[in-house]
């Protein structure tokens, strides 16, 4: 694995409100996940000694969950036992694509989630399209925080397929305006010691509620779910390949909204963390919110008006 540079970048923002973001499953795959045992390759989430308890907890997609090695999880997968099991990997991953003739790459730490009978080839080099379900992150998963999140978020896109009509392509997801305009009903937490912007400022160019929260008072809100807030975090977008800040809501991990984020940096090479301090992705780096971020993030509302 190449090293990771990391360095002091600024949060730059543009927002895509109502693009896709994220790759669905197919209808047929996402059939694949009921009635199955869920098996975690325990060695690729190192960051999170919990994470099998974290997903007792809040994981709804599946009732059986086992951590394994590499290893054991392998010898389970036979042609007759394979389609008895689900398996989430959490390894780092390249993925690429082609623009105007030029190879673009990016190394993402890729939470995926297979059907059994398709995950022989999981731990490969290259991202291959045989998985359910992927998301994203700029470092390993650290905290309960973020398993909450995984799990709430894979079950609405891949339960959002279930009554779909059958067919072989996968598409990209899109927010409603509704889910984004809710924003107007919520109050957004900013996290106060990566914020360079003042009250004052914030005020005068995202014109719904918010609030600057401590990390202490932000953990609480997601642990809670507590209902009429909202938080950023930084993921993936498949839809602009590039690192992207999410709103996302407290109550139900809802995507709101989202913002470009070109000069965030991941982190993927680290593997050490403080799940107390360092719970979300946005504070696994030296980037700071700035008034470019908050005036755009101010904008996906008015975007989302229009667009109704």
């Amino acid at each position: 694995m190449n090293k990771i540079v990391f360095a002091f970048t600024v949060f730059t923002f543009s927002v895509f409100t109502l693009s896709a973001q994220f790759w669905l499953p197919t209808q047929e795959k996402s059939l694949k996940v009921e009635g199955r045992i869920l098996l975690v390759e325990q060695a690729d989430f190192e960051c999170n000694p919990a994470i099998v308890e974290h997903l007792k907890k809040h994981w709804t997609l599946n009732s059986e969950i086992k951590g394994m090695t590499a290893e054991e999880i392998n010898a389970l997968l036979t042609p007759e036992n394979a389609s008895k099991y689900l398996v989430l990997t959490g390894d780092a991953k390249q993925e690429s694509r082609t623009v105007q003739g030029k190879n673009q790459f990016a190394e993402i730490q890729s939470i995926i989630l297979y059907p059994g009978e398709n995950a022989g080839n999981r731990n490969n080099a290259d991202l291959d399209r045989e998985w359910i379900f992927k998301l994203g992150l700029p470092s390993c998963l650290v905290s309960e925080e973020e398993v909450l999140f995984l799990s709430q978020h894979m079950y609405k896109y891949i339960s959002s397929m279930w009554d779909k009509p059958k067919s072989g392509n996968r598409k990209k997801s899109k927010i409603p305006p509704a889910s984004t305009l809710s924003l107007k009903e919520k109050t957004l937490l900013i996290p106060a010691d990566i914020c360079e912007v003042d009250e004052a400022m914030i005020g005068k160019y995202y014109k719904t509620s918010f609030k600057l929260a401590s990390r202490d008072e932000i953990k609480s809100a997601i642990n809670n779910k507590q209902k009429g807030s909202a938080y950023l975090t930084v993921l993936w977008s498949d839809h602009k390949f590039e690192w992207t800040t999410f709103a996302i809501d407290c109550e139900t991990g809802e995507v709101l909204a989202f913002a470009r984020n070109s000069d965030f940096k991941e982190s993927i090479a680290k593997k050490s963390f403080d799940a107390n301090t360092e719970y979300l992705s946005i504070y696994r780096s030296k980037s700071k919110i700035n008034l470019m971020g908050i005036k755009y993030l101010g904008k996906a509302i008015t975007k989302a008006e229009t667009a109704r």
